[in-house]
């Protein structure tokens, strides 16, 4: 059986099956830091507040605009590194940071079973 791969520019990477996680979180970490998107995913650059939130000033608007096109590019790059089927978990999630949780919370495991 063939392997699906993603093909993300200078990139490629086995999709997400779900039992791949582990290989494919720490390759998919690599490429979203390489391209600075990795800040999107951990909560390191969290979306841009408004001071006055019916006035927002040029500069805060640019800001916002900015942030809501790295988040776009970051989650275009994990959605075309996931299979169809795990699509399905991620379908609702309207952040790239929202799509890695749900994606890390199916798959890593939790609890006791989670430190063996």
């Amino acid at each position: 059986m063939a392997l699906e791969t993603s093909t993300s520019g200078m990139f490629k990477i086995q999709v997400l099956t779900g039992p791949n996680w582990a290989a494919w979180k720490r390759r998919m970490s690599a490429v979203l830091s390489e391209l600075d998107l990795f800040k999107y995913i951990d909560g390191s650059a969290p979306l841009p507040g408004i001071l006055v939130p019916t006035t927002p000033t040029p500069a805060e608007n640019l800001a916002i605009a900015a942030w809501h096109a790295g988040d776009r590019k970051a989650r275009t790059r994990i959605e075309l590194s996931i299979s169809d089927e795990q699509s399905l978990h991620t379908v609702r999630d309207d952040t790239a940071k929202a799509m890695w949780d749900t994606l890390r919370t199916i798959h890593e495991p939790h609890g006791v079973l989670g430190v063996l």
